[in-house]
């Protein structure tokens, strides 16, 4: 993603270059939310989400809401008060900590070919996707706990075919695909680890429905990039 700072008649603004997978669009967020503001959209590759963009927090964070067919959003935050100096130190910092992961494959139109996405919790639960090898409008989708992919010793062999497909839409060799998912099923192990990451999360996306609702609750909090 690139944010680039705008100006028109004196009224502030951002424009996100390439914001995400499913977004084949650039987003412009302008503070006042008038025109060219892009506000909540439904992206053509991802009808069933709805996505809107604003500025908060003295405008150095865009606040990204995500609806997936739920009334609550998922929140995010990407940070624009300052240049961009690398991954960890500005826009990355988000999505550290966020509690919705995957990994992707797609297609040059930004349409969803494979992978494998879950919630960060204990007693987790991976959802593997693919399309069929022959016939591409075929998709395969399956749960699998996540503990099962600690030893690797309990992947039956319907799992195991959807591992061999989507490892080579994701450019891997399955047994990288297990290794990584073997890692991630150990980290999801750690009640510790996920407690202070959900925590910062909440946090998050508290500090955005107080922004949303008034002005008081950012007090509560200190971002900074």
């Amino acid at each position: 993603m690139v944010a680039m700072q705008i100006e028109i008649n004196g009224r502030g603004g951002v424009i996100l270059l390439d914001p995400g997978y499913q977004i084949g669009r650039v987003i412009t967020v302008m503070i006042d939310q008038q025109y060219p503001h892009t506000g909540r959209f439904v992206p053509s590759s991802c009808p069933q989400k709805e996505y809107c963009y604003q500025t908060m927090v003295g405008e150095k964070y865009v606040q990204w809401s995500v609806w997936n067919g739920s009334n609550k959003p998922e929140t995010n935050l990407v940070y624009v008060g300052a240049s961009y100096h690398s991954p960890v130190s500005v826009t990355e910092r988000r999505n550290l900590v966020y509690n919705f992961r995957s990994l992707l494959a797609t297609n040059n139109k930004g349409h969803l070919l494979a992978g494998v996405y879950f919630k960060a919790a204990l007693q987790s639960t991976f959802t593997l996707f693919c399309d069929d090898d022959e016939d591409p409008t075929i998709k395969h989708r399956i749960k699998v706990p996540s503990d099962k992919f600690i030893t690797l010793n309990e992947i039956d062999n319907e799992v195991e075919k959807i591992l061999n497909t989507s490892s080579k839409h994701l450019k891997m060799t399955k047994v990288q695909f297990c290794n990584i998912l073997s890692e991630v099923a150990k980290i999801l192990e750690d009640n510790d680890f996920l407690d202070q990451m959900c925590k910062i999360n909440d946090d998050i996306f508290k500090l955005g429905v107080d922004e949303n609702n008034n002005n008081e609750g950012v007090n509560n909090y200190n971002l900074s990039g």
